[in-house]
C-alpha cells in the first residue's frame, strides 16, 4: 500500500514539474511581449538586469529545483520502505 502511495506521489510530482515548466515557458513569452509593447516595462527590466542583485532566478528554482527535490524524496521513500 505504501509503495502505491509513493508511486502516486512520484507521478504527481512529474506532472507538477511538467506544469511548472509549461508555465515558465508562457511567462517568459509574456515577459518578452511586454517588453515589446510597454516601453516602461522594458526600461524597468533593463535597469533591474544591470543590478544583478539575485544570482538565481526564483522562477527557475521553483520550476526545476523544487520538483526535482520532491521526486528524489519520493524515490528515497520507495527504496527505504
Amino acid at each position: 500500500m505504501l509503495k502505491i502511495i509513493v508511486i502516486l506521489g512520484i507521478s504527481l510530482t512529474i506532472i507538477w514539474g511538467y506544469t511548472q515548466a509549461r508555465h515558465r515557458y508562457i511567462l517568459l513569452d509574456l515577459n518578452k511581449r511586454a517588453k515589446e509593447v510597454f516601453p516602461e516595462y522594458k526600461g524597468t527590466h533593463e535597469r533591474r538586469a544591470k543590478e544583478k542583485k539575485w544570482r538565481f532566478s526564483a522562477i527557475l528554482l521553483l520550476t526545476y529545483t523544487v520538483p526535482i527535490f520532491v521526486v528524489l524524496i519520493w524515490i528515497a521513500l520507495l527504496i527505504f520502505l
